[in-house]
């Protein structure tokens, strides 16, 4: 989806948890064992911010870190639900000239 959407963004994960970077190399593109942990941790705190308000307003809440954790209660409309709120925010964003 962010391939689709065309923003330097990704998802990535360890075990049940998942985590998003702002920095991938290209929209797609992106290896968390090829990152530095400063490319991994950095995120632009005012993008951070408006992200999660945009997620919030899409019934997702990711905390502050853009990230979460998947259970056995988890269903794929869940997952699902949570990569369209991710669309859905890009679009927000992208309305209010926040991201390109």
């Amino acid at each position: 989806m962010f391939r689709k959407r065309r923003v330097h963004w990704a998802m990535y994960g360890t075990s049940s948890g998942f985590h998003t970077s702002m920095s991938a190399p290209k929209p797609g593109e992106f290896d968390p064992f090829t990152s530095s942990v400063e490319a991994l941790k950095t995120m632009p705190e005012k993008l951070v911010g408006r992200l999660r308000l945009a997620l919030l307003v899409h019934g997702v809440d990711t905390g502050g870190r853009i990230g979460g954790f998947l259970s056995s209660t988890h269903t794929e409309a869940d997952v699902e639900e949570t990569a369209a709120a991710f669309d859905a925010a890009i679009t927000m964003l992208r309305d209010e000239g926040e991201i390109a």
